[in-house]
């Protein structure tokens, strides 16, 4: 239930940040090395964004 929770959660940010078209690219990933790879990219750059303020 968590997982889905964190999930919903996880798509009206991207709704938000991106549109539509982001939920379609994360479901059509269907490789994990692929999201993994995704996923560190984006904690990389959040990382960096949040050293710069």
């Amino acid at each position: 239930m968590a997982a889905s929770i964190n999930f919903e959660g996880a798509e009206k940010i991207i709704k938000l940040l991106k549109g539509e078209m982001a939920i379609k690219e994360v479901a059509r990933i269907n490789d994990p090395a692929e999201l993994e790879a995704r996923q560190v990219d984006g904690a990389i750059r959040t990382d960096l964004v949040l050293s710069a303020e």
